[in-house]
């Protein structure tokens, strides 16, 4: 699957929950720039949309880790389940579905 597929996904999904409101970083952005940002309920949570095998490249590393240190819950996921687990971790503390990984954090 293109990731462009699996990003749109993720976007319909996340701007589906409740007190949500989510956006897809348009082309040309800053280097590093996270694919999906937005907040749920107050919070702050950046999506790096990545097709499964792949990783982030070092730019968005670097990004995604001050994003995490400054607080905002920060998914690389390459399916909908993956935020979804990722986001029920946060919320509940435990995995409600497969997640990849999330770098989380709290200042």
């Amino acid at each position: 699957m293109l990731e462009k597929t699996i990003r749109s996904k993720i976007l319909r999904y996340l701007n589906s929950l409740p007190q949500s409101d989510f956006v897809v970083s348009p082309p040309g952005t800053q280097t590093g720039e996270s694919d999906i940002k937005g907040c749920i309920a107050g919070r702050y949570i950046c999506v790096e949309v990545k097709v499964p095998g792949k990783k982030p490249r070092p730019s968005q590393r670097y990004r995604l880790n001050k994003l995490r240190k400054a607080g905002a819950l920060v998914i690389v996921a390459s399916s909908v389940d993956e935020v979804k687990g990722a986001i029920a971790l946060e919320r509940y503390g435990e995995i409600h579905s497969v997640a990849s990984f999330a770098l989380r954090g709290k200042p």
